[in-house]
C-alpha cells in the first residue's frame, strides 16, 4: 500500500514515530513509535480516547 492511500493524520504520525524511533537509537520502526506519536498528535487519538472514556 502507498503512503498516499494513507489520511495526512496517519502519514504524520508515521513521520513522527519515525523520528522516536531514530531519536531512540532504535533501528526499526515499532508499532510503540507510531502508537506513542498518535498520543502526542494535535486533535489526535488521546482527546477522542479520553472522551469516550469519561465517567459519571
Amino acid at each position: 500500500m502507498g503512503l498516499d492511500k494513507l489520511t495526512n493524520k496517519l502519514q504524520e504520525a508515521l513521520q513522527a514515530g519515525q523520528r522516536l524511533a531514530s531519536q531512540s537509537a532504535h533501528a526499526e520502526l515499532k508499532s510503540e513509535h507510531v502508537l506513542l506519536s498518535l498520543t502526542q498528535q494535535e486533535g489526535g487519538l488521546r482527546p477522542r480516547f479520553w472522551r469516550r472514556r469519561e465517567w459519571s
